[in-house]
């Protein structure tokens, strides 16, 4: 039962409902475990606030791929030539401190530059 029903739950992310026997509403899931049937209304809940950042994802930051990706951009990144990045998602930040071992002699040197 349980790979029909994975069969028929499609991808609702991409506008898809279920298949006739699941519900697109976050709840198909009690099929496979009914001791879920008492959250019905949490799993609704869910599922609609998990759609709707979907969505903000897919119209904000070109999808959920290359939103899933970003840790390619920021955080620490080494180039192939051996200059390494560091960047971080702060968009009201007025000043940006990276502190550790390696940047006492250098604290007043580091230069930030917002991107």
């Amino acid at each position: 039962m349980t790979s029909a029903l994975n069969q028929e739950s499609d991808n609702s992310v991409l506008g898809e409902t279920g298949g006739n026997n699941v519900p697109a509403d976050g709840t198909g899931v009690i099929q496979l475990d009914p001791w879920l049937s008492p959250f019905k209304d949490a799993l609704r809940s869910r599922y609609s606030q998990a759609q709707k950042w979907i969505k903000t994802i897919n119209d904000t930051e070109g999808g959920l791929e290359k939103f899933s990706r970003g840790t390619e951009r920021f955080g620490f990144v080494i180039h192939e030539n051996g200059d390494i990045t560091y960047r971080e998602w702060a968009p009201n930040a007025i000043r940006a401190y990276l502190i550790g071992d390696f940047s006492t002699p250098f604290i007043q040197a580091l230069h930030w530059s917002q991107d």
